[in-house]
């Protein structure tokens, strides 16, 4: 695996693959997945797509990709959702129930570099609503326990917790504790890039209990384990 950039501040998560194989999982990221050779399958709990080249994933999608022997280029973005339909609406892209596929080998891979700069550039928050946005900024700067997190985000939002779930849930398309686990594990992938932290220290420091609390939710949001990345790990700069 070659990564080739890792922005937590902008969202934006890039990498390069020779093959891929996920359980079932979901995240609250789109997903762009380009493979030269069209031999993807991706499945969602309702339909199945093989021999496929290229598709865009919604955020919050159950779903599983397996490519095999082919160059594989990932592409995962936190954004605002109606600005990033209308950035891919210049490619001719429309997701229909959250899922886009191309079945034949034109070349995406410019597609992907674009739609991440153009992203990189923008200044448009995840969300138009001021007080969950606040509380995006807070998840992704804590690696504290969820009661904990809970009563300050009460605490800066005015919010009721049964309000402040509510909203956060209808804004976000998950719920606020699975957006702190989301978090944590951003946290534990830089430590193992940039401060050469093993799977122990980092499952500490990011806000697990012990390793195996953080390779359970490493593979419910991503569908592979974090030794499969931890072991094949390759920073390009």
């Amino acid at each position: 695996m070659k990564i080739h950039e890792f922005n937590n501040e902008k969202g934006v998560y890039k990498f390069e693959l020779n093959e891929i194989e996920t359980e079932f999982h979901a995240h609250p990221a789109v997903e762009i997945i380009f493979s030269e050779n069209g031999n993807i399958e991706l499945e969602t709990p309702t339909s199945k797509y093989i021999n496929i080249s290229f598709a865009v994933i919604e955020h919050n999608i159950l779903h599983k990709i397996k490519s095999k022997k082919g160059n594989v280029l990932l592409l995962m973005m936190e954004c605002n959702l109606s600005h990033f339909q209308k950035l891919i609406s210049n490619f001719d892209i429309s997701l229909l129930d959250g899922i886009y596929v191309e079945a034949n080998n034109t070349d995406r891979a410019e597609i992907i570099e674009e739609i991440a700069g153009t992203h990189n550039r923008s200044i448009i928050p995840i969300t138009a609503n001021k007080r969950i946005q606040k509380c995006l900024n807070y998840l992704n700067s804590t690696s504290a326990e969820y009661k904990v997190m809970l009563e300050v985000l009460r605490s800066e939002t005015n919010l009721s917790e049964s309000r402040l779930s509510h909203l956060f849930k209808k804004e976000m398309g998950i719920s606020i504790k699975k957006y702190l686990v989301w978090s944590k594990l951003k946290r534990a992938f830089e430590g193992v890039l940039y401060k050469n932290m093993n799977m122990y220290e980092v499952s500490i420091e990011s806000g697990f209990y012990d390793q195996a609390h953080l390779s359970k939710s490493f593979k419910q949001m991503l569908g592979i384990s974090p030794s499969d990345v931890y072991n094949s790990r390759m920073l390009q700069v």
